[in-house]
C-alpha cells in the first residue's frame, strides 16, 4: 500500500512540492499520535506553502491548483485560518475583500526577521527566490486586475 500524503506517510513528490514542506521522507506510523498533532503538522505546512508560494500574493485558488502536490486537497477555510495565522506573526496580510481572498506577503526585507524566529517555516534564501518569482496566471485575470488598478501589485509581477 502506498502512504497517504494527508496522514503520517511521505508527502508525494513532484511539481509542486517545496523544499520547507514534506521534509524527512520516511515512513512513519500514527501509533502514539493523536488526529490532533496531525492536524498541527498539517496546519504548519499549509502556513510554510503559502509563504512559498510564486510571487509576493497567494490565494486559495492559486494554492490548491499550483501548490505543494500533497497539500492541494486543502479547503478555503484551511487556507483562510492559515493566512490569519500568518498576518498573526507578521509575515503578511490577508484580504478578503479582494476576489474570494488574497494573501499578500511581506516583502524579503519586512519579513527577514520574522523569518529569522520562525525558520521551520521557510528559510529565508527559499523565501527570497520564492517572492521574487511572478504571480502564476491561475491567480486569475480578475484579481490581476483588481490589484494593479488598486496600485498593489505591476503588471510585470504578472505571468
Amino acid at each position: 500500500m502506498g502512504s497517504s500524503p494527508h496522514r503520517g506517510g511521505s508527502p508525494m513528490r513532484g511539481r509542486g512540492d517545496y523544499k520547507a514542506i514534506g521534509r524527512g521522507g520516511k515512513k512513519s506510523s500514527n501509533r502514539g499520535r493523536d488526529e490532533n498533532e496531525d492536524e498541527r503538522v498539517t496546519f504548519h505546512r499549509v502556513m510554510s506553502g503559502i509563504l512559498l508560494a510564486m510571487g509576493p500574493i497567494t490565494t486559495h485558488s492559486s494554492f490548491v491548483r499550483q501548490g505543494p502536490t500533497s497539500l492541494r486537497w486543502i479547503n478555503k477555510e484551511q487556507f483562510v485560518t492559515a493566512a490569519k495565522q500568518l498576518e498573526a506573526i507578521n509575515l503578511g496580510s490577508y484580504d478578503s475583500t479582494i476576489a474570494g481572498g488574497v494573501f499578500f506577503k511581506k516583502s524579503p526585507s519586512d519579513a527577514l526577521t520574522m523569518l529569522q524566529a520562525h525558520p521551520d517555516l521557510a528559510s529565508i534564501d527559499e523565501y527570497l527566490v520564492r517572492y521574487a518569482l511572478r504571480v502564476p496566471a491561475s491567480v486569475g485575470p480578475k484579481v490581476k486586475e483588481m490589484l494593479i488598478s488598486q496600485g498593489r501589485l505591476l503588471e510585470s509581477q504578472f505571468k
